[in-house]
């Protein structure tokens, strides 16, 4: 009894706490993607200390995600995640997987597609040509880490504006390797050649051995949907491939942009 009292189980072997987090993040739907503590406690009928508990662990593990404007939470990156690796291709995976395909064949590395959820990347497709060693690591459902040590993350970043900047840089950076970019002023010059150049370049700063290149994918309503990523070994990295790869890189999410509406302009913007 008083094993089950620690545990928080009852005789059925039912994890009360956990079921009861479990109905409140069942509570968010399509037709209802938002909810505030006060209405949480409304509809369960839980105590507001227990409510209040059982919110912020899911936010703690980012099964939910507080949107500061409203005060409401919504579903965050982890329910997201598990979504995206369960369910069927999305639209947009379905428009942009041949052509994903198409640059995997032309170069032989890793193609994937990542999109922005809540400022962290979340893969929804990767490809190769044939066996690819980084395949089982880089597959849809992924979670990229966001901000400044991986190209996907540098890239939204980017595009999201110098205030934007500021917040992510003025928050501790963290070294994953000893190639890591820690200085902010290296990393603000970076993002602004990024949009300059149109792709943002991680060099073994997340992984050693590991080298990857993304660019924007934009819509008919000029933005950008996702981010198309080449990811290769350290050691095929060097100048004259980086440049073929970049190359082969922008070509290809003009060709993904261009089929999901992106008009092309000849001073480089677009519509």
């Amino acid at each position: 009894m008083v094993a089950e009292e620690i545990n928080g189980s009852d005789s059925s072997g039912i994890v009360q706490s956990l079921a009861k987090g479990l109905r409140i993040l069942g509570m968010f739907s399509a037709t209802q993607p938002n909810w505030s503590v006060s209405d949480l406690i409304r509809m369960t009928g839980y105590p507001r200390a227990t409510t209040y508990r059982l919110v912020r662990t899911l936010e703690s593990e980012r099964y939910l995600v507080l949107n500061p404007a409203t005060g409401r939470y919504q579903i965050g990156l982890a329910a997201t995640a598990l979504l995206h690796s369960l369910k069927e291709p999305s639209n947009l995976v379905l428009a942009l997987h041949p052509l994903a395909q198409a640059l995997a064949d032309q170069i032989g590395e890793l193609v994937s597609l990542a999109i922005d959820v809540h400022g962290d990347p979340l893969v929804i497709d990767a490809t190769s040509a044939g066996f690819n060693p980084f395949n089982s690591s880089i597959g849809p459902g992924r979670v990229i880490d966001a901000g400044t040590t991986t190209a996907p993350g540098k890239l939204f970043l980017a595009y999201k504006g110098p205030e934007q900047w500021q917040a992510a840089l003025a928050r501790p950076l963290r070294r994953r390797t000893p190639r890591t970019i820690v200085d902010p002023d290296v990393l603000t010059a970076q993002l602004e050649r990024v949009l300059t150049d149109g792709v943002a370049f991680d060099e073994e700063e997340h992984y050693v051995g590991l080298c990857a290149m993304a660019a924007p994918v934009w819509d008919g309503a000029g933005t950008i949907v996702a981010a198309v990523t080449i990811v290769t070994a350290a050691e095929r990295f060097r100048e004259e491939r980086r440049r073929l790869l970049a190359d082969a890189l922008r070509s290809s999410a003009a060709r993904m942009s261009s089929a999901l509406g992106f008009v092309h302009h000849a001073d480089g913007g677009g519509s």
